[in-house]
């Protein structure tokens, strides 16, 4: 079966495009959410007695939000890396990836549609040995 550069490139940008833009993804979510969390820690520790539970609470937070960086951050660059290697199950996990990834509004929700709509192309399956 011979492949035309075109299907190459498009089944090749999703892997690229994971590997580049997910790492980056879930760490400026998790900016955002932190920056919010601390603008209210910051005005709730004004009016509380207890600021050091304000804080502490910030902290655990925190802490949840960069273990959850990591870990989306860690499965991305597997899943690329599986990916740029044709493995069969990096497309089975980069559809589930994908599906997640809608979750993102909006830059995520488009990514994550892209990178459906390649991992299910007719093409796509025959590169990576999926029988139809």
């Amino acid at each position: 079966m011979g492949f035309t550069a075109l299907s190459y490139s498009i089944a090749i940008r999703p892997a690229r495009l994971r590997l580049l833009l997910d790492p980056l993804l879930p760490f400026v979510r998790c900016l955002q959410v932190l920056r919010g969390l601390f603008l209210r820690a910051l005005k709730l520790a004004q009016t509380a007695r207890d600021r050091g539970g304000v804080f502490l609470i910030l902290g655990l937070t925190g802490m949840a939000l960069v273990t959850i960086l990591v870990v989306t951050s860690v499965a991305s660059l597997i899943c690329g890396y599986g990916l740029l290697k044709r493995r069969r199950w990096a497309r089975i996990f980069g559809i589930v990836l994908a599906a997640v990834e809608l979750i993102n509004f909006p830059i995520g929700t488009a990514l994550g549609a892209y990178a459906l709509w390649v991992l299910f192309n007719k093409e796509t399956e025959a590169m990576f040995g999926v029988s139809t």
